[in-house]
């Protein structure tokens, strides 16, 4: 039992395959799980381990390449399993774990050049294995504050082309090499050269992890930002359009108002009054222009009003819009739009018409802009940890953009925007300092 033990603590991958398990769970935390994933993790662990005592110890123990192979798919298959990620996400985050480990292991080598003036590893020495394990504490720690935390978005990593894998999997090669042929021709003669060695590797590493959390934002960002652009585009066409429409509407009113006078001028009591009332209602519709005090949103809230007339939706507005032209046209326009539109497509859902009801409140108090929109809905929205609705559409990877785009803008002008839903009733809050 004791020479088994000894084989075990004196094998090769030992505290590799914990460092690359370590690694890959820090990551794991970050990402969103599978039901059940506790025990598949579990029963990963036990794998690793083994694997970790059959790939180093004895006769058959394998080279450093083949084994960093045999641990990537491991902690690929462990990531797959645990977490709602597809198979080549999964080798990306195990491939960034591999590479947190690596880092971490140059990290305890070069600490043992320089307090022990020896870059071999001595498990029966107290001192080593004690510095091996503060030191990967210590830089994982640090990569999960910097890397770990920022490589996944909303728990996926959603990897667009195998090209980032395939860098990944070049330059861990490249570094697993040469940390193995600086390792394989060590001697206490050369190693003021293999502490530079072991820093270029440990850049190599670092700069990967690095690079791959600038280009994962780079990506998201001008996602935001293509997304951003045609959402303006869009509503900018459809502001001209609607306000054309609404100083249109305005003017037929204006027209019927005195069709409606002549039309006393008739005789015929019967005739006179079937057509005051036919006209009456169809101004009745038309004429619902809000006044504000601010034109884009006198202009956003009338077309609203129009549609929910002509959809069977109870529209009530009191608002005052009188201290908003501090905030640019367009983004008046996308945030009251698409807080509008929500509110209407959740309505719209609901089958009993008395409870399609949409309430608008607009004010200012106390230096500050404040919005409220509530509207019943069919189904309880999910409020998700970063305090926005949980879209309710089959693509949430681009729908949901309408509430991101909100709290965007309100934020650029120092805002908050809370939502929130309680008793059949969903609440968005948008408070906004006025300069």
């Amino acid at each position: 039992m004791r020479r088994l033990l000894e084989a075990i603590l004196n094998g090769t991958y030992l505290f590799f395959g914990i460092g690359i398990l370590i690694a890959t769970t820090l990551l794991l935390l970050h990402l969103k799980k599978r039901p059940r994933w506790g025990l598949w993790y579990a029963l990963m662990c036990v794998v690793t381990l083994l694997l970790s005592i059959v790939c180093g110890s004895g006769e058959r123990k394998i080279g450093v390449l083949p084994a960093a192979c045999v641990f990537v798919g491991a902690m690929t298959l462990l990531l797959w399993i645990c977490c709602d990620l597809s198979p080549i996400d999964a080798l990306y985050g195990a491939i960034c774990a591999h590479a947190a480990e690596h880092l971490a292991t140059i990290g305890s080598g070069v600490f043992r050049l320089i307090y022990f003036d020896s870059l071999l590893f001595d498990i029966s020495n107290p001192a080593h294995v004690v510095s091996r394990l503060v030191v990967n504490l210590i830089v994982f720690a640090i990569l999960d504050l910097i890397i770990f935390r920022n490589l996944p978005e909303n728990g996926r990593f959603e990897i667009k082309t195998f090209y980032t894998v395939l860098s990944g999997i070049i330059i861990l090669v490249i570094a697993v090499a040469l940390y193995r042929m600086t390792t394989l021709y060590y001697s206490r003669e050369h190693s003021h050269v293999i502490i530079p060695a072991f820093l270029y590797n440990m850049l190599c590493c670092g700069s990967f992890l690095w690079f791959q959390v600038a280009q994962r934002k780079y990506a998201r960002s001008q996602v935001a930002v293509e997304l951003e652009r045609a959402l303006r585009r869009q509503q900018d066409a459809q502001y001209t359009l609607k306000k054309e429409h609404i100083e249109l509407i305005g003017q037929k009113c204006h027209d019927l108002k005195h069709q409606i006078a002549a039309l006393h001028t008739i005789s015929n009591d019967e005739e006179r009054e079937a057509s005051i009332r036919e006209i009456e209602q169809s101004v009745m519709i038309y004429d619902a222009a809000v006044q504000t005090g601010n034109q884009v949103l006198d202009v956003i809230l009338t077309e609203k009003s129009l549609y929910c007339a002509q959809n069977n939706i109870t529209w009530t507005c009191l608002a005052d819009a009188g201290n908003l032209g501090f905030i640019d046209t367009v983004d008046l326009y996308a945030m009251f739009g698409n807080a509008l539109d929500n509110a209407i497509e959740a309505v719209r859902k609901i089958e009993q018409v008395d409870r399609r009801l949409i309430s608008v409140t607009l004010h200012s108090q106390y230096g500050f802009a404040f919005l409220q929109v509530q509207n019943y809905y069919q189904q309880a929205p999910t409020i998700q940890a970063d305090g926005l609705p949980k879209t309710t559409k089959e693509d949430d990877g681009y729908h949901g953009f309408g509430t991101k785009s909100i709290q965007r803008i309100a934020q650029k002008y120092g805002g908050t925007v809370h939502f929130s839903a309680e008793d059949q009733i969903f609440t968005l809050d948008i408070m906004i300092p006025i300069p």
